[in-house]
């Protein structure tokens, strides 16, 4: 039950992610005349792709992360604390 949790909060963590960028796009994607103008070169999408996938990279590892040192220190103070009733 623990590891489907863990699923559930990525998953929440990914949504607050890309939700507001499908937002965005949905806006951009539309034709109006104000927002659809040429003047938007492939390296300037291709870089907001690039930072978007860096983002949601960081923010992946580093919670993974975070949850293997956080069980580590679990378990170094369960065995602590089996060290303590043994004696």
């Amino acid at each position: 039950m623990k590891k489907q949790a863990q699923r559930a909060t990525l998953l929440t963590i990914l949504a607050v992610i890309y939700l507001p960028l499908t937002l965005v796009t949905g806006i951009f994607g539309m034709n109006i005349r104000q927002i659809d103008s040429d003047t938007t070169e492939l390296w300037a999408c291709l870089v907001g792709l690039a930072a978007i996938a860096s983002i949601t990279a960081v923010v992946y590892f580093g919670y993974r992360h975070w949850q293997r040192r956080d069980a580590q220190e679990k378990e170094a103070r369960r065995q602590q604390d089996k060290v303590y009733k043994l004696a």
